[in-house]
């Protein structure tokens, strides 16, 4: 009798055992969860009423199947204008619905409907589904592939595996959030692991754009880390006791305001949270994303961190790459006194066969922002040069 009641209770806890870890989701029981399929790269282009490089995408994508290598979805701020200038693009795309933005204060909100069809048409969206490597890249219609598709596919589903890649910019220029902990900005053109595809669109509902925003105060204000939150902590407590909006109108005009866009934080801070400053300083190492743990001191006060996967022209650029490509031919708009493109990147508007070819030996997978306005020097047109340059070289 008691030899049963022992076995019988065995039995309960190895069932228990066996439920909680299917639950959890092991890391070690990941790749065997959901559907039984390698894992795959899902394209997130963000348009506004064309593509202007389709042709490079349709060569970068020609020497692979599409629902099996990869799928690529497109959200079009005019979605009927997008098909009217490409009326075969839904034979290589999905173009999803068009839902309401706002550019600089809320991209995030179709840059998660693209994530949603992403993981509805590849499992759904609880992260158990699909395959643990799995890769979400949003891209803008700028931008352009430097490599080969199999160069793209071994490096972020074999050598980046389960991660996320963020390419964070120098810490001055993050934000604290609340007066407790600090976001990084990002570039908004980031890849995500399966897992935090899933966690951005938990995330969603709670953590809208809009509503974090007016909780941000600069990291870094007239040279000095404490006013900012300072001031955000006196408008938090006199609309509390007051209970005021002419009050905190005013307040407000106090309160530094963080240099940039929502969508620049949002996904970060929805996959890993944000981090602890005194912490940060010696460096703060988040597993599930590429790079090496993130630090806040003066010796990174002017590096980029994380992992950037493609390159951009944002600001005054330190970048050796970014130096060297004007010196070769090559213009890129808004470099030039108070054109500096502070928020939008700058765009390629000459470009010589040296700096495609640079590009394409860079560590970078894609580069933004190209267009049919952007001219290459000598006799080939921008698609042919690609040809040449970009997609002959099968390096893996």
């Amino acid at each position: 009798m008691l030899r049963a009641i022992a076995r019988s209770h065995l039995v309960a806890f190895l069932m228990l055992v066996f439920h909680m870890q299917s639950c959890l989701g092991f890391r070690e029981l990941g790749r065997k969860t959901g559907i039984d399929r390698p894992p795959r790269l899902f394209f997130l282009f963000m348009a506004d009423s064309d593509m202007p490089n389709l042709d490079i995408w349709h060569r970068f994508f020609s020497k692979v199947k599409q629902g099996v290598d990869y799928q690529a979805f497109l959200h079009c701020q005019h979605r009927h204008k997008c098909l009217e200038a490409h009326p075969d693009i839904e034979d290589n795309f999905h173009v999803i619905d068009t839902v309401e933005s706002v550019w600089c204060q809320d991209l995030v909100t179709p840059m998660n409907a693209l994530l949603a069809a992403a993981l509805d048409h590849s499992g759904g969206q609880h992260a158990g589904s699909g395959n643990e490597n799995d890769k979400f890249i949003f891209l803008s219609d700028t931008t352009v592939p430097l490599k080969t598709f199999g160069f793209v596919k071994n490096k972020l589903l074999v050598r980046d595996a389960y991660k996320s890649n963020f390419c964070i910019q120098p810490w001055p220029k993050w934000a604290w959030y609340k007066a407790e902990t600090t976001l990084a900005k990002h570039s908004q053109w980031s890849v995500l692991s399966r897992a935090h595809a899933s966690k951005a669109l938990l995330a969603a509902e709670n953590f809208k754009p809009a509503k974090i925003w007016r909780q941000m105060t600069p990291v870094r204000w007239l040279g000095v880390e404490w006013y900012a939150p300072k001031m955000w902590q006196l408008r938090k407590l006199a609309g509390q006791i007051t209970h005021s909006a002419v009050l905190d109108v005013i307040l407000t005009l106090f309160v530094p305001a963080v240099r940039g866009c929502p969508d620049e934080f949002w996904h970060m801070a929805a996959a890993v949270g944000g981090l602890n400053r005194k912490e940060a300083t010696t460096g703060v190492l988040f597993d599930e994303l590429s790079g090496e743990p993130l630090r806040m001191n003066e010796e990174y006060a002017d590096s980029f961190q994380g992992h950037c996967d493609t390159f951009a022209i944002i600001d005054v650029d330190s970048r050796e790459l970014a130096i060297g490509l004007t010196g070769n031919g090559t213009t890129v708009s808004g470099m030039n006194g108070f054109l500096r493109p502070h928020i939008h990147a700058g765009k390629f508007t000459k470009l010589s066969v040296e700096t495609l070819g640079a590009l394409g030996a860079s560590e970078y997978l894609f580069t933004r922002k190209m267009d049919n306005t952007t001219r290459l020097e000598g006799d080939l047109n921008l698609t042919e040069a690609f040809d040449q340059i970009i997609f002959s070289d099968d390096r893996i």
